[in-house]
């Protein structure tokens, strides 16, 4: 593979990883141009266990980009062990409260910048269908 296509590739994954400290493996592949990770459910123990991982991936892996698929509700990573503090989607949908969603998108939206995560893999449109 040429350098600019390893470059290319590396650009475009968005791995995650087992457990919850940073792998060496995802520290050698952000040296070689990996640009983001994403978090899941089983990297997430507590609330300061995340802070601490969320700290450690800044810290290992500069100006990576990190995601996360959080939608409040049933599909949380962030509260994974305990469950999401917020409504899902489905709910909100059911309110036709648009105050209450935005309180909600603002919530979760907080909470994933005071972890530095940059990226909400969360859904903009969903049909129920």
């Amino acid at each position: 593979m040429t350098e600019s296509l390893h470059a290319d590739v590396s650009a475009t994954l968005q791995p995650g990883f087992v457990g919850t400290a940073v792998p060496d493996w995802l520290v050698a592949a952000h040296g070689d141009g990996l640009v983001s990770v994403c978090l899941y459910g089983g990297n997430v123990t507590a609330s300061q266990g995340l802070r601490r991982l969320c700290t450690d991936l800044r810290e290992r892996l500069p100006g990576a980009l990190l995601a996360v698929d959080e939608e409040g509700g049933d599909v949380t990573r962030l509260h994974y062990p305990a469950g999401s503090p917020t409504v899902g989607n489905a709910v909100l949908g059911r309110m036709d409260d648009e105050v209450t969603t935005a309180a909600v998108a603002a919530e979760i939206g907080g909470e994933l910048a005071a972890h530095g995560i940059g990226l909400d893999l969360a859904p903009v449109v969903d049909i129920n269908s």
